[in-house]
This record gives C-alpha cells, structure tokens and sequence, in this order.
C-alpha cells in the first residue's frame, strides 16, 4: 500500500530541507517543494493534498508560512477563539472574489481550487510575521479548523482529518503538543 501523498510530500520536502541547509528560507523551500512535485506523478497521479509548513526562527520571533489548500496556520486567542493568518483555498473562498451572489458557500468549502498534485506545480502563499510574545501557534486541517471549531462538531465524530499541532512560544523552550500522526517537527 503506497503512502498517502500528504504524509510522502512532508516527509520529502522537510527531510531534503533539512539535509540542504540548517536555515532555509521560504523561496528554498518552495524550490525544493517543485523539484520534489515532478517526483510526484511516478505513484501519486490521481491524488491531491493540502499542506502548510511553518518555518520558526525562535531566535528573531519570525515565522515564515507556506500554504497550500485547505490547513490553516495562526494564533490562538483568549477565550479559545484564533487568527488564523492563512487564507484556505477552497471555492467557497473564492465566490465572493468572482462577483456571484446567492450561493450556498457551505456546500463549496470542501471544494479546493489549489492544492499539491502530481500533474503541476502550483506554489504555495507565502506569509511573514513576528510572533507575538507568550503566543500559541497552531497549524490544523480543515477537519480541525472548521468542522470542530466552526461548526461545533465534537472531535470523535468529524468526517474529515481532524489535526492540530500546537507551539507554545511562551513557554521556553517552545512546547508542542499533538495527537496527529500527520504533524511533524524538525
């Protein structure tokens, strides 16, 4: 059984912008990102994936994200509620840039208009900021962000991947913590 493609993309870009250099910037990483896609299409033709990668300098307090598809990436708040500093990519995003009214946007959030696959590279958005003090970053899939958290759904019953990586930068050193599988720090 072959690996999924979201698992394989982030192993092989993490793994070789490890290996390439100790502090890689986000134009490296997007250059890796699309010599590593033309690999893509050998096991992976029919399959798409979402992915964010967030490059933390904790030194600076600067955070680069990449982004593509529908995980999002952002700070918590009091009182539960996030930033999110990512824009998703999905057609219910889109509607409103086209000009159309009087769509169901639900009905698209599950439709993503850019995404890594096998037949093209498409780059990822690029973010900069500073990270606030005593800041909680999260990144999460769309399961997360919006079944769970916007639509209320309790964790154990969502119908979509459901993870979350939490950094605590107001804890030193920065503390993670997960439960997904499909989260990894380097």
């Amino acid at each position: 059984m072959t690996p999924c493609l979201a698992r394989h993309w982030v192993t092989k870009i993490t793994s070789r912008a490890v290996e390439e250099s100790q502090s890689i910037t986000a134009d490296e990483l997007t250059s890796v990102m699309q010599q590593e896609q033309a690999e893509l299409r050998h096991q992976y033709l029919l399959e798409i994936a979402s992915c964010t990668v967030a490059l933390i300098d904790t030194k600076t307090r600067t955070l680069d994200l990449l982004s593509i598809g529908d995980c999002q990436a952002g700070f918590q708040l009091e009182a539960g509620s996030f930033n999110w500093l990512t824009t998703c990519h999905s057609l219910s995003n889109q509607i409103p840039s086209c000009g159309t009214k009087n769509i169901n946007a639900g009905c698209h959030d599950h439709v993503v208009t850019r995404c890594i696959n096998a037949k093209r590279f498409i780059a990822p958005d690029i973010y900069n900021f500073t990270l606030p003090q005593n800041a909680q970053f999260v990144l999460a899939t769309d399961g997360y962000w919006r079944e769970h958290l916007e639509n209320k759904v309790p964790l154990d019953q969502v119908s979509d991947d459901a993870s979350a990586l939490t950094l605590d930068f107001g804890v030193s050193p920065s503390a993670a913590a997960t439960e997904a599988d499909n989260l990894f720090l380097y």
